[in-house]
């Protein structure tokens, strides 16, 4: 009986980290590398799905760049059933929710 993973998928666990830097096609680069990441550990993504991915990554290291002082170290993780992509930075204060606005650009 597998635990954690469906009977199509082993259990496995892969990570891989690497590290951004401000600057012209940061974020792109770093978007692209996870789904080039995710194509080389052939994790099962429908095309939409990917889009989720690549969106998510985008907003949360754009936001690392943005805020917390213009580098951040991005963590994809496989288990074989859940892909994690993670963002860590420097930064030692937390994130700041801001109300939601509809006229507001980002937030």
């Amino acid at each position: 009986m597998m635990t954690g993973a469906s009977a199509d998928h082993q259990a496995v666990f892969i990570r891989q980290v690497f590290h951004v830097e401000d600057g012209d096609n940061a974020v792109r680069d770093a978007r692209e590398r996870i789904a080039a990441i995710a194509a080389a550990w052939r994790v099962p993504l429908s095309r939409a799905a990917l889009g989720d991915v690549k969106l998510c990554a985008t907003e949360i290291i754009t936001n690392a760049l943005t805020h917390a002082g213009g580098e951040c170290w991005v963590t994809a993780e496989w288990t074989g059933s859940h892909l994690e992509v993670a963002v860590r930075d420097r930064s030692l204060r937390p994130p700041v929710v801001v109300p939601f606005a509809h006229e507001r650009e980002s937030g």
